[in-house]
């Protein structure tokens, strides 16, 4: 599993947002249960995130928007938080996909 963090543009003295990468690690990628678990647990967040894999796209708080990008075992993501909270958004994310989704099967 690798990951890593990137912060965006600054602009009027303010950073644009946070960015931290995954590499899902499951050989099933990520299927319905930890989609659902990731998209619960996006969704308590007052900033925007959008998922990256590759060219494609979707809004990290949609669970069928998210199922549509057919996350495979070793795909890249980026994970995109822009609002109020992105840092810790970006942060407790960070943690999240290293700990829980490890396995793919949402749990430890």
């Amino acid at each position: 599993m690798a990951a890593g963090n990137s912060s965006g543009d600054i602009y009027e003295g303010r950073v644009a947002m946070k960015e931290i990468s995954h590499t899902i690690v499951d050989p099933l990628g990520i299927h319905a249960r930890p989609a659902g678990m990731l998209v619960k647990k996006l969704q308590g967040f007052s900033s925007d995130v959008t998922i990256l894999r590759g060219d494609d796209k979707c809004d990290g708080k949609r669970l069928l928007a998210l199922m549509k990008l057919k996350v495979k075992a070793n795909d890249a993501l980026i994970l995109r938080f822009e609002g109020a909270d992105e840092e810790a958004a970006a942060a407790e994310m960070q943690r999240y996909l290293a700990e829980i989704l490890r396995s793919g099967t949402g749990e430890a």
